[in-house]
């Protein structure tokens, strides 16, 4: 069985499960009440709940991608005022792991221009980490 056709009877049974168990709430609260005739008024509630929670999803979805891509660390800290406690040390450019990385860039740009020109002796002894 593929897992879209297991994820739909699982649906099936947690819809049919919790009517059934709003039904029996609903005929000690109102006995005289048909089931037949409250099923439908649960099945109407159970699918906005459903449609009202994929929506929240998507839409936080949406939002923290976007936050991602403008340049947030993580969705969840907008809530706050201030970076969390050595995040601006980490991210600061004279810690040993900014360092190590503007090593590795230069020395990516320093092989680029050496695969480039061959013919000289590529004797280069520094490069602006700025210019890539």
């Amino acid at each position: 069985m593929s897992q879209l056709r297991i994820n739909i009877i699982k649906s099936l049974i947690c819809f049919f499960a919790i009517a059934a168990l709003l039904v029996v709430f609903l005929r000690s609260l109102v006995p005289n009440i048909s089931p037949l005739h409250v099923f439908p008024y649960i099945a109407l509630g159970i699918f906005v709940f459903a449609f009202a929670l994929y929506l929240t999803i998507i839409v936080r979805g949406g939002f923290n991608q976007w936050s991602i891509n403008k340049g947030a660390i993580d969705p969840a800290w907008l809530w706050f005022a201030t970076n969390p406690p050595g995040l601006d040390s980490i991210t600061s450019s004279n810690t040993p792991a900014a360092l190590a990385q503007d090593a590795i860039n230069a020395s990516a740009a320093t092989s680029i221009a050496c695969s480039v020109d061959i013919a000289s002796s590529c004797s280069v002894t520094s490069m602006d980490s700025g210019s890539y």
